[in-house]
């Protein structure tokens, strides 16, 4: 059996569990991409190699007649109908430029891809515009095009993809070239988005087994722990997952590092603090080709990997993709229609071992429930509900102070948390339906599922409405259950961080991690040790241990502290009683912050983008932008 960690000591929580959770206050299909048995066929992989746009050693620029090229966003269209029309970082300036990238021995196979564009507003009232690209190996021109402008359908990336096979595995050189010509004499931005180099490999694929088990990771957007029947709420929201984690690893305390998608998400993937894998806000919101992923380790050991996204911010544009070789973003419409698609992929991997990784939509905000989940807790012509867009000015409007909560207001906001609360229900139902998927396919004995969620959210605590707002427990508390062949049933009372989920379900799936730079542990090691500090760049933090909650804004040099056992609700702030305490974990926490900020600022790979106009809607319809 595979067990929790052994409980500890006031002293050593006192000095191993100082969480720190930190983030923005502010808020802001299917893509390609491994134990002795026999294998049950192959699965094709998408390798990186090396992507060159973070790399300036590997590349130079030539002839350069003005500014030397620089690295911006650049999105060529806002038809979002139109595939490759949204925006990426690139090397870009207003006049002609060569891209000369040093190649080092390319593996076999390796193929090399990039994209040129020149941006909409550029394009606005103007005609005649039109450009060449030229791609060289070695000297030869294997590619030559020219795009006209004039043609709406030309506004996207132009794509161009080489076969490496003319170096011949020795060093060489790649060229990318582009000449953009004005009829006005205009100056006009061009770039080229990030080169890299790829191998697509056939890898040997293994059945699963007891001992290497299958792995199913469910995140439910938007999940508070405290609105779950087994942490405690008296709701019957989630019998299902209820029933599930009575036979599972349950920890009370997880604390996730952000209240928002964007940077938790990532660490879910990559086992690290947001300010080390760098996707962190609105601009550092891609991730980091050189951060090995959750479904590259599954991969690697055999695993066919596939995921199936709710929320559009999670997209391949972002790099969220890597590892996967079936990557699904779409607008399910609920849990449902994601259960029947998981179903049918099932069918397709069910005789080899799989990774599948489900991020639900439900139940963030628009409260949507179907009716027969929203009458077990409200009536669905309750006079106290709103229509969404009253309650999203509402919520702005109380989160921003500017509007009192009258009991009219806070009566709504009641009702919002009644169809919240169906919503979790409806999840669960759809969650009871993919747990039976398994076992009628013979897996259940031979698959680890890993429940979890990304942030909560906030029903008037601390004044707020929605999350991306502050660190609080609401918006930060998730839950967090593992169960599965060979680990033993529990539950863990000691605070735990969400950076530490990667680590821990690839224990539990018995999937080598070494590949990976993980700044949590295992959570099954008895051996574990809980990591003092994250890492992302950030307009508030907290520091969490298991009496005491720091919150700290620097911009404003403001804190908090709150006696989470006398004050577990985080109400009254006693800061000016406790001087002491929050000098001492104001000091850890500020060293923390210097520490890895450092580190995150030394790793290659951060990406500053803007938004394109669809994820600039979808962070709109999200409330992370616009109006607070």
């Amino acid at each position: 059996m595979l067990r929790a960690m052994p409980r500890l000591s006031p002293r050593a929580r006192a000095s191993l569990a100082l969480v720190i959770c930190c983030t923005l206050a502010a808020g802001f299909g299917c893509e390609r991409r491994r134990e002795e048995t026999h294998a049950v066929g192959t699965f094709p992989l998408v390798t990186v190699h090396r992507s060159f746009l973070s790399d300036e050693g590997r590349w130079t620029v030539r002839p350069s007649s003005g500014d030397a090229p620089e690295v911006r966003s650049i999105s060529p269209g806002r038809d979002a109908r139109l595939p490759g029309s949204g925006v990426r970082s690139a090397l870009a300036a207003e006049h002609d430029f060569e891209w000369s990238l040093k190649v080092d021995a390319p593996p076999a196979g390796a193929r090399l891809e990039s994209a040129f564009a020149v941006p909409e507003e550029a394009l606005e009232d103007r005609r005649g515009v039109t450009a060449s690209l030229e791609v060289r190996i070695a000297g030869t021109t294997v590619i030559r095009r020219e795009i006209d402008y004039d043609d709406p359908r030309s506004r996207t990336w132009s794509g161009v993809e080489v076969d490496l096979a003319p170096l011949d595995g020795r060093d060489g050189e790649v060229v990318l070239a582009a000449k953009v010509v004005a009829p006005d004499g205009a100056r006009i931005v061009r770039g080229w988005s990030s080169p890299r180099i790829f191998v697509v490999e056939e890898r040997d694929w293994r059945p699963a087994t007891p001992e290497t088990p299958n792995l199913v990771v469910v995140l439910v957007d938007t999940l508070r722990a405290r609105s779950l029947g087994c942490y405690g709420y008296p709701r019957p929201t989630s019998p299902n997952l209820d029933r599930f984690a009575a036979g599972a690893l349950l920890f009370e305390n997880a604390l996730a590092p952000a209240p928002w998608t964007w940077p938790s998400t990532a660490t879910v993937f990559t086992g690290q603090y947001p300010l080390h894998h760098g996707v962190v806000d609105g601009t550092r919101n891609t991730l980091a080709f050189d951060k090995v992923t959750l479904a590259e380790l599954c991969a690697d050991a055999g695993m066919n990997t596939g995921a199936f996204i709710g929320n559009q911010i999670i997209s391949p544009s972002r790099q969220f993709d890597q590892g996967f070789v079936t990557f699904e973003r779409r607008r399910w419409g609920g849990a449902e229609a994601m259960v029947d698609r998981f179903g049918e992929w099932l069918e397709t991997v069910r005789h080899g071992r799989f990774l599948a990784y489900l991020h639900f939509f439900d139940p963030h905000s628009p409260y949507e429930p179907p009716e027969e989940f929203l009458r077990r807790f409200s009536d669905p012509d309750s006079p106290e509900r709103v229509p969404e867009r009253t309650f999203a000015k509402l919520r702005g409007g109380i989160n921003r102070r500017a509007m009192e909560v009258t009991p009219r207001r806070r009566a709504a906001v009641g009702n919002a948390r009644d169809r919240y609360d169906a919503e979790i229900l409806y999840w669960d139902h759809h969650f009871g339906r993919l747990l039976e998927m398994l076992r009628g396919a013979g897996l259940g004995d031979r698959t680890v599922v890993a429940v979890t969620s990304d942030h909560g959210e906030a029903f008037l605590e601390h004044g707020l409405i929605g999350h991306g707002l502050a660190l609080y427990d609401p918006l930060v508390r998730v839950p967090m259950i593992v169960g599965g062949p060979r680990i033993e049933p529990g539950r863990v009372k000691e605070q735990v961080e969400l950076v530490s989920f990667a680590p821990t379900v690839a224990a539990a799936s018995n999937v080598d991690a070494s590949a990976a730079t993980f700044d949590g542990v295992s959570l099954l090691d008895p051996a574990h040790a809980l990591t003092e500090d994250p890492k992302v760049r950030c307009d508030v933090f907290a520091a969490r241990t298991a009496r005491w909650k720091l919150h700290h804004e620097p911009r404003r040099d403001r804190v908090e502290l709150y006696d989470l056992r006398a004050d577990p609700e985080e109400s009254t702030d006693v800061a000016a009683e406790h001087p002491q305490v929050v000098g001492r974990l104001r000091e850890r926490l500020e060293r923390w912050i210097r520490n890895y900020r450092a580190l995150g600022e030394l790793g290659r790979g951060w990406t500053e983008t803007d938004l394109d106009e669809e994820t600039r809607e979808d962070l709109e319809q999200l409330g992370y932008i616009g109006e607070k």
